[in-house]
């Protein structure tokens, strides 16, 4: 699970290359060589254990920010439980994930998508795309945004929220 979970987290609130080269930097840093024949470079990721001991500043070096580090050590720390997500149905496994700090519905539907083969479509990247491709205005693609995002369910806490 952590291997589809780190990159989704490392994708929140920045762009897709930013996130591959954070990505490709810790694990090269970190990560062991990939074992028997492979190309040259290629590597493996590092376990639970070693993503909670990478100090701040080689976060910072890799272009990750307090908040997502954070939310990766934290997860890393109860990797045991959420690999068992791996074995859930997709709403399960989604509200597993969501009970670590800094792990919301966007990253979770990221994550199942890529860990247990999950047929929903991921709502960041049909959002993400209709935006981008609404136009140069950036009102356009606000109201393109805000249409997408409205077809997809609430997340919990505004869901459970009683009127006033």
């Amino acid at each position: 699970m952590l291997e589809s979970l780190i990159p989704s987290v490392l994708e929140q609130k920045v762009t897709t290359a930013e996130a591959y080269g954070s990505w490709r930097t810790l694990v090269r840093a970190y990560g062991e060589p990939a074992p028997g024949p492979a190309p040259e470079g290629m590597y493996v990721m590092p376990d639970a254990r070693t993503w909670t001991q990478i100090p701040s500043w080689e976060w910072h070096r890799a272009n990750v920010d307090g908040k997502r580090a954070a939310t990766i050590v934290r997860a890393a720390r109860v990797a045991a439980r959420l690999e068992e997500a791996a074995h859930m149905d997709p709403p399960a496994a989604r509200g597993r994930l969501e009970l670590v700090p800094g792990i919301g519905p966007w990253t979770s539907a990221e994550t199942v998508q890529r860990s247990n083969g999950s047929p929903t479509r991921s709502p960041p990247a049909t959002c993400t795309s209709r935006a981008s491709s609404a136009g140069p205005s950036r009102a356009t693609a606000r109201r393109t945004t805000r249409r997408c995002w409205s077809s997809w369910p609430r997340t919990r806490a505004s869901a459970t929220a009683r009127p006033a």
